[in-house]
């Protein structure tokens, strides 16, 4: 129950930022109802249509998703149309305005530190970066990660970082060069699970 609320609280947080600094307010009359599902009845939305990043399948993206699905967008007047949209896209469409709001972490800082137009506001959630073994594994914590192939998403990704910061707390180098650790990037998560 403490999660839920938790969720609640992040998305409520959510729609504030967006009702504070989407800059829309076109009204749409359009034949869309109940969360962007094509309808028969007309409906009012008092700062129209905006696109989200949120169909990307990832868990971080889960609170947008349930958002969306549970009408809390449209409550607060928004015509919301979930897109996909890779980091880069996100990057660009939030310096340029075409992009309200997104869902990210640790591969905007760079972004923010080169004078990119984008401020973190809030957290949205916590708890997606997950270290997994299989069931027969012998890898019962970071001592066992040394010598080891650790798959992420992307080298420099939020997967990346975090495995990065617990290995070096843990006294286990994460530089390549040093060879205690070989970070493999697979953009498809169920390629890695396989591997």
């Amino acid at each position: 129950m403490k999660g839920f609320i938790k969720l609640i609280s992040a998305i409520a947080l959510f729609s504030i930022f967006i009702s504070l600094f989407s800059g829309c307010g076109a009204t749409n009359t359009g034949g869309t109802q109940d969360n962007g599902k094509t309808g028969t009845s007309a409906v009012e939305y008092k700062y129209g249509k905006i696109d989200i990043p949120g169909k990307d399948g990832s868990l971080c993206g889960a609170p947008i998703y349930i958002a969306y699905e549970k009408g809390f967008f449209k409550e607060q007047g928004f015509d919301v149309n979930l897109i996909s949209a890779d980091t880069e896209t996100r990057k660009i469409g939030l310096n340029n305005g075409t992009i309200p709001i997104v869902n990210g972490d640790f591969q905007f800082f760079p972004s923010i530190e080169n004078n990119v137009k984008v401020k973190v506001v809030d957290g949205l959630h916590y708890g997606c970066i997950k270290l997994i073994v299989p069931k027969d594994s012998p890898i019962q914590g970071v001592q066992d990660l040394k010598g080891k192939k650790i798959s992420v998403d992307e080298i420099g990704g939020t997967p990346h970082q975090v495995a990065s910061v617990w290995l070096e707390k843990n006294g286990i180098s994460a530089k390549q060069e040093d060879g205690e650790v070989t970070f493999l990037p697979f953009s498809d998560g169920n390629l890695a699970v396989e591997a």
